[in-house]
């Protein structure tokens, strides 16, 4: 694919976006290329693939918001699946326009990329059954925890100050850990807080979210090094969040779920 160009909304739109923010409704002419978005496709409620090839969740709810506040007509706008070691890559070579997609804000990815955001705060927690004792990090010892292949979130259970005696298994993905809790084969998953979330959305009556995160992830929307586009999309993540968008959109995805999220960032604060 040819490298697309940098900047997401013209000079021009952005004054408009200006403007609108302040309450005026003004229509932005966009370019005819595609805007591509980048999203996980495997995390329920969050953003997942269709029978039909369409995207949907919070992420896609949220990223089609921000098109919209950019001036892009839907018909114009391209979701792709990214997985998470590609997605520094993706933006540098012009691929994707931009990602949302569960996508912490680190300092080493700052060097990278630029990110909007924060406009989620989520924490490593766990995935038990209905009726598990486990409250957490520090009542695992003896339970077997299974995590993503490669993740540092395994490590973090065996730390001292939390379950050195717990067994850990990996797996290729969360869904696959899912299947083995379901079939009593582990006793607790663990990941983010609000992609565990989407799989007890999905299985409401029998497993739930602890509810004990034990690490924070800011949450940001990843944007190609120097783009123009940041102080705009961070404008429009706070409307988002101003005007009852993104609690309505969590409500959608993950409502049945019992999963209560932390209120929602402030857009454009620094996290690292």
């Amino acid at each position: 694919m040819s490298v697309r160009r940098t900047a997401l909304v013209s000079g021009l739109a952005a004054l408009v976006l200006s403007l609108t923010a302040c309450g005026e409704d003004t229509a932005v002419t966009n370019t005819p290329d595609d805007l591509v978005i980048g999203v996980s496709g495997t995390d329920p409620g969050l953003a997942m693939v269709n029978l039909d090839g369409s995207f949907s969740g919070f992420d896609v709810d949220l990223a089609a918001y921000l098109a919209k506040g950019l001036g892009w007509n839907d018909r114009d706008v391209t979701f792709e699946m990214v997985p998470p070691e590609g997605r520094e890559a993706a933006l540098a070579n012009g691929e994707i326009d931009m990602i949302v997609s569960a996508y912490p804000m680190t300092a080493e990815r700052d060097k990278a990329v630029d990110f909007a955001g924060p406009y989620f705060i989520a924490g490593q927690d766990l995935l038990v059954a209905h009726d598990s004792r486990i409250t957490g990090p520090r009542s695992l010892d003896g339970e077997r925890v299974c995590g993503e292949e490669g993740s540092p979130a395994l490590n973090r259970i065996k730390e001292a100050d939390y379950s050195p005696g717990a067994s850990l298994q990996e797996a290729a993905d969360i869904g696959t850990c899912v299947e083995r809790l379901l079939a009593d084969q582990v006793d607790a998953v663990t990941a983010d807080d609000v992609v565990l979330a989407g799989f007890a959305e999905s299985h409401p009556d029998d497993i739930k979210v602890v509810g004990s995160p034990f690490t924070t992830d800011y949450y940001g929307v990843g944007l190609p090094a120097g783009s123009p586009d940041v102080a705009v999309v961070n404008d429009l993540l706070a409307r988002a969040i101003d005007d009852g968008t993104w609690q309505a959109d969590f409500e959608t995805h993950f409502g049945r779920s019992g999963f209560t999220p932390p209120m929602p960032p402030q857009p454009g604060t620094s996290v690292f």
